[in-house]
């Protein structure tokens, strides 16, 4: 399987929660790396929930 390298900025709040993941990550016996931290919240998102939060938003900010 192939891997991609992917990049982003972080602002302070999103990377301090990056951060705590990590540190939860280690106290749980695993390497707590910011891969292993992305990969353990794209493992657990759910899309379609996701899809109808912004939907929900964009009606509401629509009928506002």
């Amino acid at each position: 399987m192939r891997t991609k390298v992917v990049a982003m900025r972080l602002n302070q709040d999103e990377y301090k929660l990056l951060e705590e993941t990590q540190g939860t990550l280690r106290d749980l016996g695993t390497s707590g790396s910011i891969s292993d931290c992305l990969r353990l919240i794209l493992k657990s998102f759910d899309i379609d929930q996701w899809k109808s939060e912004v939907i929900r938003n964009l009606d509401r900010k629509e009928s506002q």
